[in-house]
């Protein structure tokens, strides 16, 4: 196994839907459609055959192979896809690795301490596949906090510094078939990688996982879904990242396997000015004219912006400055800004019409863009 650099063309390897059987198509080879892949890759050849026996066959010990009647691809996992994917051997890459990636993560000190001291620290079990082994080894770390104020950036961090792939998911991916036994067999399935792979596993928008069960008719589905997932993290030896945008109620089983909880606030404009400068640092130098850095974004920091509002701003206006041919400016960042201000401005109108509307008490869901109400209207 091994974790690699891959540009351009691959194939993935097309799945029929759970509930799809033909048995005519059973006994078609399986099907591989060509797609662009741009990101990281795991070569395990063994693993693939293993999930797939019935339809690889396997050949071991071939004395006197000739390279020339070796196929040209590698099988890999695809970390964007999220799925088994054929590379072109020619193509792939070896991985350079960031070892000063801590510096990139703006946290409190005493913070980036304890997550990069749990996170190194870590160690997998010998022998992944003995699950009574595994109980009560693993590292379970919640983070939550407003959007854009550095979690997902967090468990990114934390897997280049150990050297290793980060393996994402959300509630969306767990449980695209919209069934119970799909979903246990596919949170089996990613938890059996990140372990077997030593990878980092993220669990994004974790909101359903963690929300206390009620007992209602509603919630027998959701509620089932939850104990599914309690039980597999129990036995999950590996380094998984928890993220939330909010935490109104909290499950006590949950709490229990939570080993580090970290709150993240929105960025202060101290915070706030050294995301500016370090978004604009990693663009090329003939691409920008700022001047002196410090002093062009000082009329740009009053806007209370989260980190991830702040590299799309500067995304944003960095298109415009090519479309015009030109290099960056402040000036295509204030235009960006100004468009987003008067955003910001429609949204509050509506919030008042919506509050002015209600007869007694007006309710905004949680998580809305639309901001609550500092007060209630009778």
């Amino acid at each position: 196994m091994s974790v690699e650099a891959y540009e351009v063309l691959a194939q993935y390897l097309k799945y029929p839907p759970s509930r799809f059987y033909d048995p005519d198509m059973a006994l078609m080879n399986d099907v591989w459609l060509p797609y662009t892949e741009s990101g990281r890759i795991i070569v395990d050849r063994k693993t693939f055959q293993q999930d797939h026996y019935r339809s690889v066959a396997m050949v071991n010990n071939v004395p006197n192979l000739n390279p020339s009647t070796c196929p040209p691809y590698l099988v890999g996992f695809s970390l964007s896809r999220k799925g088994w994917c054929r590379f072109f051997v020619d193509l792939i890459e070896e991985v350079k690795w960031n070892d000063t990636v801590w510096n990139s993560l703006i946290l409190p000190e005493d913070q980036k301490l304890v997550i990069r001291a749990l996170v190194s620290s870590h160690h997998f079990p010998e022998n992944s596949r003995n699950q009574p082994d595994q109980e009560g080894k693993g590292l379970v770390i919640l983070l939550h906090g407003s959007p854009g104020s550095g979690k997902t950036l967090t468990a990114e961090v934390a897997a280049e510094g150990r050297r290793t792939a980060l393996i994402s998911a959300t509630m969306g991916d767990l449980n695209s078939e919209n069934n119970p036994y799909a979903f246990e067999a596919e949170v089996r399935r990613v938890m059996r990688y990140a372990t077997q792979w030593h990878a980092v596993l993220l669990l994004d928008e974790a909101d359903i996982f963690l929300e206390a069960r009620e007992e209602k008719a509603g919630n027998v589905e959701r509620n089932a879904l939850v104990a599914v997932f309690l039980k597999h993290l129990e036995y999950f030896s590996g380094l998984v990242f928890l993220t939330t945008n909010r935490l109104a109620s909290f499950d006590m089983a949950m709490n229990s396997r939570i080993h580090l909880a970290l709150g993240y606030s929105p960025p202060d404009i101290k915070t706030r000015e050294k995301l500016w400068i370090r978004c604009i640092q990693k663009l090329p130098e003939e691409e920008t004219n700022f001047g002196e850095l410090n002093d062009a974004i000082t009329n740009v920091l009053e806007h209370k912006l989260n980190g991830r509002e702040i590299s799309n701003a500067i995304n944003t206006a960095r298109t415009i400055a090519r479309f015009e041919g030109h290099k960056l400016e402040m000036g295509h960042i204030e235009q960006v800004l100004k468009i987003k201000l008067d955003f910001q401005k429609v949204l509050h109108s509506e919030n008042r019409k919506v509050t002015l509307s209600q007869g007694s008490r007006a309710l905004v869901r949680t998580g809305s863009i639309v901001d609550e109400p500092e007060t209630y209207i009778s």
